[in-house]
């Protein structure tokens, strides 16, 4: 995974004006002085992003914490996959046997049914 590049305040500077104050999610205008921006990584970099600009991209802060509540979802199943495509994952249960042959029960002898017990008697 790439490490996560800081970003100087130039350099925060002159991206906002090169992409013009325009969110890249929503399209609307950014009001730097009134709503919070962030810089975001158009591929996240734990799915093989990079800090390239090309990567980059200008979002309101609210639009930022929606896209990256569904990109932590995303890495997670990327990572589950990853995991059980090496075998690093154990399988779920136990693992069925064979087992052994059954023994067959003899028969029994068939009994003489005996007439049910009086419990109490009539006086």
């Amino acid at each position: 995974m790439t490490p996560r590049k800081r970003f100087t305040a130039k350099f925060r500077k002159e991206f906002f004006a090169k992409h013009n104050g325009v969110c890249s999610i929503c399209n609307g205008h950014i009001d730097d002085k009134r709503e919070a921006w962030d810089i975001e990584h158009t591929n996240p970099l734990a799915m093989t992003g990079t800090n390239d600009e090309s990567n980059l991209t200008l979002v309101h802060a609210k639009c930022h914490k929606a896209k990256t509540k569904s990109d932590v979802k995303n890495i997670a199943q990327a990572k589950r996959r990853e995991a059980k495509n090496i075998g690093a994952v154990k399988p779920k249960g136990q693992i069925q046997n064979r087992g052994f042959v059954k023994a067959e029960k003899p028969e029994r002898d068939a009994k003489a049914k005996l007439p049910p017990r009086r419990l109490y008697a009539e006086a």
